[in-house]
């Protein structure tokens, strides 16, 4: 995402895509042709964009481990 400048989003009103100001043609393009439907649009500010982009992998990365603690309890990884 940091690398292309594009950061998509699945929210409740759908799939937003978020966008640097130096994010390429070929790099949206790219972008509406994976994702489903007609994603909506949101052009950021260089700062505004890494700040964003910071936040979904915290959330992201907090969901994770909410997921491996309550996990935790029903299995053994060292027996895997």
């Amino acid at each position: 995402a940091r690398q292309h400048g594009v950061l998509a989003v699945d929210g409740q009103s759908g799939i937003q895509i978020y966008c640097h100001p130096d994010t390429s043609h070929a790099a949206l393009m790219e972008a509406y042709r994976c994702l489903p439907g007609e994603p909506a649009l949101a052009r950021l500010e260089a700062e505004a964009f890494d700040q964003r982009l910071v936040a979904h992998y915290q959330q992201e990365s907090g969901q994770a481990q909410k997921m491996i603690d309550d996990l935790g309890g029903e299995l053994d990884f060292f027996a895997l």
